[in-house]
Order: C-alpha cells, then sequence, then structure tokens
C-alpha cells in the first residue's frame, strides 16, 4: 500500500535570503520592484512594498500575489530596508523611499546590485555592466 504525504517544497533563493534578512534584521520592510528583460536591459514595470515581521513569506505565495499586478513579468527586484530606529518604515516613508528607489533604478540599472534580484522561480540573479566592443 503506498501513502502519499505532502512535503514541503525545499526552500529557494528568494526564500533562504528571506529568512537569513530577518534573522540578521529583525523586521524590515521589503521593497519590491517588478522587472522586464529587454535585450541588453532590465525594465522596471511596477512596484510596492510590504512590511516583513516574520520569515516565512513563501515564494509561491509572494508570486502568486505579485501575478495580481496585471503586467507580464520577468524578475523582481527586491530591497531590505529600515527606518532610523531599524524599525519597518511607516506607509508614508515607506512611499517615499520606494519613489527614491524608482527614480534611482530608472537612472542606473546598476542600483539593482544594492538589493538582490530573483527570476519567477524565486532563483537570485546577478546583474552586470555590459561592455561594448
Amino acid at each position: 500500500m503506498l501513502s502519499l504525504a505532502t512535503s514541503k517544497a525545499p526552500p529557494n533563493a528568494f526564500e533562504t535570503w528571506l529568512k537569513q534578512t530577518f534573522a540578521r534584521q529583525g523586521a524590515f520592510t521589503m521593497f519590491l520592484i517588478l522587472m522586464k528583460e529587454e535585450p541588453t536591459t532590465l525594465s522596471p514595470l511596477c512596484s510596492s512594498y510590504l512590511h516583513v515581521i516574520g520569515d516565512d513569506v513563501p515564494w509561491a505565495d509572494l508570486t502568486e500575489t505579485l501575478n495580481g499586478a496585471g503586467v507580464i513579468w520577468d524578475s523582481l527586484a527586491v530591497f531590505a530596508g529600515q527606518d532610523e530606529f531599524q524599525q519597518i518604515f511607516a506607509d508614508p516613508d515607506a512611499k517615499a523611499r520606494l519613489r527614491e528607489l524608482e527614480v534611482a533604478l530608472i537612472a542606473d540599472r546598476l542600483v539593482l546590485q544594492k538589493g538582490e534580484l530573483f527570476d519567477r522561480w524565486g532563483r537570485r540573479l546577478q546583474i552586470e555592466r555590459m561592455h561594448e566592443a
């Protein structure tokens, strides 16, 4: 007789990053920017933030929420932040910080190196400047 048991999938790179960041910092505000792949760059599509008060944010749940944005995205840029008291940002401050990140990212895609970049499956990506031949 066979018994089927559900098992929790091993954490992907995003879930590992989240657990490590929460263990190191405690509660933080996570800034999220959905990105679209272009031939030689990534372009920001839309953004949001959420307050992380625990280390259990499954990638599947997060992507389900992100897919509700109504855009086709290829990767997710994530930035962890805290206010001057090492706490989550108050909402008005989080909105202002998110806007600062958006403006900086539009001006220079290498701002992505200050955060983390994940593909649709939660695998870590890296962005580098391309050198022209």
